[in-house]
């Protein structure tokens, strides 16, 4: 058996760190922001609104690297890897080991039981991560709707949250979030009634279905455009794991 192994992570490290630092600049242009509603018109003034220009653009060049480089380039291998351990074929010299966990030799069958233990791990750490999301994206609006409703004239602080809310794309990415979950879900119910039903691998039906949720799973990560939380999923890999061996147990995948 060996450890556990998964080389395929690599191909996400680049998004980590771009991620971060566009979090970074994020606050940097909130700051800079501030700064220039509350600062009267001066040099030092102008500066801060030259640092904002830089910063903004730098943010958003990062931004569409992620979004149509680093992530497309690191899902294209994630998916390679899946397709050639569901198939025992050579897509990729990328290895993993214990990454998929269930004894289905290379079938139709076992690219439905990699999918569903992908759904079922993406969901549980989707669902954790949307405790704190929904935490801080129901406090901003909560505290823009007071501001709005008491701001005695003064719109720039309106304009300000405005900014963190929608520019910093914290409501977008709840949402996508949001999104990713819920197909998780909705992926992992098909998968479970498919399994429960027991039904053969050499039935048409059955593997235009199990194609099907494949690609529905693998259009909605690449629609939200969501990255995991490594620290979560470690942290809940251990309880995930001996729930999805039950899972098996009950459905007869073993």
């Amino acid at each position: 058996m060996g450890n556990r192994i998964d080389e395929i992570d690599n191909y996400y490290n680049p998004v980590k760190y771009c991620t971060d630092l566009i979090n970074i600049l994020f606050w940097i242009i909130t700051c800079a922001t501030l700064l220039i509603y509350l600062l009267p018109i001066s040099f030092f003034k102008k500066d801060i609104q030259t640092v904002y220009i830089i910063v903004v653009v730098i943010q958003f060049c990062l931004s569409q690297v992620i979004r149509f480089y680093l992530i497309p380039k690191a899902e294209n291998a994630r998916r390679k890897q899946f397709l050639s351990d569901s198939f025992k074929v050579e897509l990729t010299n990328n290895k993993t080991n214990l990454y998929y966990n269930n004894t289905f030799p290379p079938s139709i069958l076992r690219l439905g039981a990699n999918t569903m233990e992908n759904a079922f791990f993406s969901g549980a750490v989707c669902t954790e991560m949307l405790i704190t999301k929904r935490l801080k994206t129901v406090s901003l609006c909560i505290l823009w709707l007071v501001v709005i409703v008491i701001r005695q004239n003064n719109i720039e602080l309106v304009i300000w949250i405005s900014q963190i809310m929608f520019t910093g794309e914290i409501i977008a990415q709840w949402i996508s979030l949001e999104y990713f979950n819920y197909k998780c879900d909705q992926v992992y119910d098909k998968l479970y009634t498919h399994f429960l039903h027991q039904i053969g691998q050499d039935d048409n039906t059955c593997v235009a279905s199990l194609l099907d949720i494949f690609v529905t799973y693998e259009s909605a990560k690449s629609s939200s455009g969501t990255l995991l939380s490594t620290k979560i999923f470690y942290g809940l890999n251990p309880t995930l794991s001996n729930k999805w061996e039950l899972i098996k147990q009950g459905l007869k995948m073993n």
